[in-house]
């Protein structure tokens, strides 16, 4: 049975300098390259998602960008 099922191989290039910090880290914290740069990411989209969900208060708060009541949008479907 193959464990990679729900993966998919990418190929990257890294900076000399970040492909040796990870080379060092793998081997400090006895985890794969994958497996970092996986978590790193992670940490990395939960950052930028913020950064969206604050340009988006910010854009509401401002009235660059509106909502729609759910009442409207129920009405609409017909539910």
């Amino acid at each position: 049975m193959n464990k990679y099922v729900n993966v998919k191989r990418i190929n990257i290039t890294l900076d000399k300098e970040l492909a040796e910090d990870l080379e060092l880290f793998t081997k400090e914290l006895n985890q794969k390259k994958s497996k970092i740069i996986e978590n790193a990411l992670i940490f990395y989209f939960d950052s930028i998602d913020t950064k969206i969900a604050e340009k988006r208060l910010k854009q509401l708060e401002d009235k660059e960008i509106l909502t729609i009541p759910a009442a409207d949008v129920y009405n609409k479907l017909g539910i």
